[in-house]
């Protein structure tokens, strides 16, 4: 009896890639409106730890999303499927524009443009989702 494919232990990397990726962003955009959060007494982690803080934490947990995606890469290299494993190589160059841009913000504007950059790394996880079953 043939095995489904859903129930592979890669099938998990997927939910834990965008849920990563969704904090990072939801971190970013709280990052962004840090004055407004102020104004208005919502206790964010920029409003409480600072902003310094939370751009330090989104650049770990961003290293480590790249660090998961290269794995996926890894995996799916030595399974030769080759679509989504080129396909991803997007993912890594905007995964380093996140990283650098994240490391040189300072303003509200330089914190939408990760959150931009954010968006479009995980529609191309998103799309990189019906290679697997080619």
């Amino acid at each position: 009896m043939r095995q489904c494919r859903l129930w592979q232990p890669w099938f998990l990397l997927m939910p834990c890639l965008s849920l990563i990726s969704t904090f990072i962003r939801e971190l970013v955009k709280d990052l962004e409106d840090i004055k407004g959060d102020e104004r208005c007494g919502c206790r964010t982690l920029p409003v409480v730890y600072g902003s310094t803080a939370s751009r330090n934490l989104a650049l770990a947990v961003t290293i480590i999303l790249i660090a998961m995606i290269a794995f996926w890469q890894y995996v799916l290299f030595q399974r030769q499927v080759m679509g989504p494993f080129w396909a991803l190589f997007g993912a890594d160059l905007i995964g380093l524009l996140v990283i650098l841009r994240l490391y040189t913000a300072e303003d509200r504007k330089h914190f939408r443009q990760v959150s931009v950059l954010l968006k479009i790394l995980m529609l191309l996880g998103i799309l990189s989702i019906p290679f697997i079953y080619l």
